[in-house]
Parts: structure tokens; C-alpha cells; sequence
């Protein structure tokens, strides 16, 4: 996520103005409809990949890897504020957005991005069709959908191909990285039964102890940078910091009721309540992270070929460059719940089991 550092004055003004009035979005969504819907209308929707796990699990990682393949289309960071009307801003934005110098993400993980890296901008359509769904202080699972959300996800499928069209005649398949996503597989596969849904994920203190930094990261973030708390919140990241809504598994409320999102042991218990859930489901990809990241070529290939996908010797060799594991937080478990700790390495052993990496 782009940082307040990274937008002008100017800029921050745009976004606060896209996302402030739902007026101005339904009004653009009738004029891209009227003016444009030849462009996306007769595009088809061919197994879209679905990239969802729990945030810090490698899934920035997996699009960027994909963003690489020229076939396929996902968000980037020139396609906001306007997300819902992609082919509207294009034509007015490619005036003036070019490419310019990567800068590191507002996580201060490292990470380095421009208006041409991919990012998570999808939970705007699902926001726009449950608003209900966020009024709380948790995000409970879907368990329903309705016809609305079905049209507009696959209209936003289509307008996404369109606008890379422009720049890459071959775009055809659509990427889609949201990690709120692991609350609604059932919908997701109603909607698009040939979907491919990978789901990486890391061991688990790792992952967990990652999430809490992020947390506290984001906590002190949001307590002095309104146009960062803004920006999040209209976008739908609710993952950290004083926007934080957990999604709401079946076991959530038991296994943190003792313990506060300051606490690194509500993280492994988020984690904990989350992958025994995901467990459940047969037709997901599991990716091991740090797997991944040491099986170089080798477990991108198995990678592409679930996707129906292939890279030349030369792409192949680019996308193993962006496979960079996180270094080892070192940090000591002596203060992590003993029952918490037992059951989450049980869990990542099931987990490792069915990692596409180790199916035959």
C-alpha cells in the first residue's frame, strides 16, 4: 500500500473526492456503461485465480509473480481512486501518471512500489454490495451472496482485462489478491466454479509475529495520519491498526477472548482460527511460502502448471527473482501460549501435507 508520502496534495484531494460520494461513483458508472461497455461486455471470464490467505502469508509475493505473465490482469496502483470505473480513469489518468521510481510500501517491509505494481483493490466491489457486512467490530463470513455482487464482480473481471488490454493484447485471465477472501470461498466458487484459489501461508509463529508488528506499525500510523486511515478504510484493508475488524471463524471468539490484538498471542490464535477453518475446504492450492521461495524454478513450475500456465526459460528466470524469503524474526517464544503454540504447529503440519508443492 502506497504510503501518504506517496500522493501529492492534489492526489489525496482526488481520492478523498472518488471515495467520498457514492453520487459521483454511480454517476461514472453510468457514463463507463454508456461509453464503453463494447470494450468489456463480450470479454469471457476464464478460471480466475484467487489469490486469499491471512495478511504477512506471501500473497503480495504470488501476484507480483503473476503480474509477471503478460496473460494475465490484476489491479494495479495507476487504476485508483477510481476502481469501479477503470476505463474512465485510464483515459483521463494516462495523461499524467507515468511510471516513476519504486518507493518502499507503507508496511515499511522492504517491499518497493510504483503506479505500476499490483495491489488489492477488489473488496471495494464487495464492500459497495454488503455494507452491512463491516458495521461492526468484526467481519462475520458470508454465507449468502445475491445477483448484484455476482454482476458487478464479473463486470469488474472484465473492465480490469479491458484496461490492461490497452497496454497488453494478450491479458485474458483475471488475478485477484484479497485477503478478505478467505471468508466467502463458497461464494466465490458459486459464482466462478472454475476458479483456482491459492492460499499460501507461513509457519506459524512467523506469520503471527509478523501480523502483530504490522499491527503496531499501523496503530501508530493511524494515530497521527488521517489521509492514511482514510485511504485504508475506503478500500476495504481492515486487516491492522485502528481500523482492525477480524473476520469472524468459527473458533475466533474462543481462542482470543483472553487476549487483545496488542497481545502477539491474539495473532497466533487468529491464525490458528483461520487455517482450521480454510482446512475444511478441498478445492484450494496451499502454498508453503518459504517452500516456494527455496524450490526456485522447480516450484514455480508446479506453481504455473496448476494455473494453466507456462513461462519461457528467460520469464521463468525473472519471476524466480522476486522469490525472496522473509528472514527469521529470532524472536523468543518463551512468552507465546503453550496450548496456542502446540496446536498451531499441528495445524502447519496438516497444512504442509497439502501444499501443492508436496502434492504428487
Amino acid at each position: 500500500m502506497f504510503s501518504k508520502d506517496n500522493y501529492s496534495l492534489t492526489e489525496q484531494g482526488i481520492h478523498r473526492l472518488a471515495f467520498g460520494s457514492t453520487q459521483l461513483q454511480s454517476l461514472l458508472l453510468d457514463i463507463e456503461d454508456k461509453l464503453y461497455s463494447q470494450q468489456w461486455q463480450n470479454i469471457e471470464i476464464n478460471k480466475p485465480i484467487f489469490i486469499t490467505s491471512l495478511p504477512r502469508a506471501g500473497t503480495t509475493l504470488l501476484l507480483e509473480l503473476l503480474n509477471q505473465l503478460p496473460e494475465l490482469s490484476t489491479y494495479l496502483y495507476r487504476d485508483m481512486p477510481f476502481i469501479l470505473t477503470p476505463l474512465i480513469w485510464h483515459k483521463i489518468s494516462s495523461r499524467f501518471q507515468v511510471t516513476s521510481q519504486k518507493k518502499e510500501r507503507a508496511h515499511a517491509d522492504g517491499l518497493k512500489i510504483n503506479v505500476d505494481s499490483p495491489e488489492a483493490f477488489e473488496e471495494i466491489v464487495w464492500k459497495r454490495s454488503f455494507p452491512e457486512k463491516y458495521q461492526s467490530k468484526q467481519i462475520p463470513l458470508w454465507t449468502e451472496t445475491n445477483c448484484q455482487l455476482q454482476k458487478e464482480l464479473h463486470q469488474q473481471m472484465q473492465k480490469q482485462i479491458a484496461v490492461r488490454k490497452l497496454t497488453s493484447k494478450m491479458a485474458v485471465r483475471y488475478v485477484s489478491k484479497n485477503n478478505a477472501n478467505i471468508a466467502r470461498l463458497n461464494i466465490i466458487k458459486q459464482g466462478f466454479p472454475d476458479a483456482i484459489v491459492l492460499i499460501p501461508f507461513r509457519h506459524p509463529l512467523e506469520q503471527a509475529i509478523s501480523l502483530w508488528k504490522q499491527h503496531l506499525h499501523f496503530t501508530a500510523i493511524h494515530a497521527q495520519d488521517n489521509f492514511t486511515y482514510a485511504y485504508m478504510q475506503s478500500i476495504g484493508h481492515f486487516e491492522f491498526g485502528r481500523l482492525h475488524k477480524p473476520l469472524l471463524f468459527p473458533r475466533f471468539n474462543t481462542l482470543t477472548a483472553n487476549f487483545s490484538p496488542l497481545d502477539l498471542n491474539y495473532w497466533l490464535a487468529y491464525w490458528i482460527s483461520a487455517f482450521s477453518y480454510l482446512l475444511t475446504y478441498s478445492s484450494v492450492s496451499f502454498i508453503h511460502y518459504e517452500s516456494l521461495c527455496k524450490s526456485g524454478a522447480k516450484g514455480v513450475k508446479k506453481l504455473l502448471a496448476r494455473l494453466d500456465l507456462t513461462a519461457d526459460e528467460r520469464k521463468l528466470l525473472n519471476i524466480c527473482e522476486t522469490l525472496n524469503a522473509p528472514p527469521a524474526s529470532r524472536f523468543s517464544d518463551q512468552f507465546v501460549d503453550p496450548s496456542l503454540k502446540l496446536e498451531s504447529l499441528t495445524l502447519y503440519e496438516a497444512l504442509i501435507k497439502r501444499c501443492l508443492l508436496n502434492e504428487e
